[in-house]
């Protein structure tokens, strides 16, 4: 009940809509570090792809930490890159389980819409990720890789030339 409550506190929560310069590899730490027994007990090896370069975006540090990757298959795998273009970071998140079947692709951000047999949660938590992302000026998008498992795209403004810039790590 706890966990249903939890996710439905912020499901209907607003943020003050304020975007800071945040370093995406403190991001993707940090996020890491909050899903370190899930990854230990799943058994999921983590692959990161980001530049030398520091890359600083825009969003809200506690919310960008609160998405999370899917689990995958037998050999779990996760992927993670990252990359700066045209103002914009772009982050990759790809994992080796099941392919999303394109009938579903169109809701797969709708609340309560899921595929899964399991009769944990709400149901919410992609929907959660895409209105964090819509929150943050960004965008979610889902599709699947020709080799196999999903891969989710994350675009958010950078903020490696943002006046004033105090980094959120």
């Amino acid at each position: 009940m706890a966990k249903i409550s939890a996710q439905l506190k912020f499901f209907v929560h607003k943020t003050s809509g304020q975007l800071v310069s945040v370093s995406l590899p403190a991001v993707i730490d940090n996020s890491l570090k909050i899903m370190s027994a899930r990854i230990k007990e799943s058994e999921t090896n983590i692959r990161l792809q980001l530049p030398k370069k520091e890359i600083y975006l825009l969003a809200d540090m506690v919310q960008l930490e609160q998405l999370h990757a899917l689990e995958g298959s037998d050999n779990p795998l996760i992927e993670i890159a990252a990359a700066e273009i045209d103002e914009k970071v772009n982050i990759t998140i790809r994992d080796n389980g099941s392919r999303i079947k394109e009938i579903h692709l169109d809701r797969i951000f709708d609340p309560f819409f899921t595929t899964k047999e399991e009769k944990h949660g709400l149901r919410l938590g992609l929907s959660i990720s895409h209105r964090i992302m819509e929150d943050m000026e960004g965008k979610l998008t889902a599709s699947n890789h020709p080799d196999g498992g999903a891969i989710f795209n994350i675009q958010l403004g950078a903020a490696n030339d943002w006046p004033d810039r105090e980094a959120q790590a």
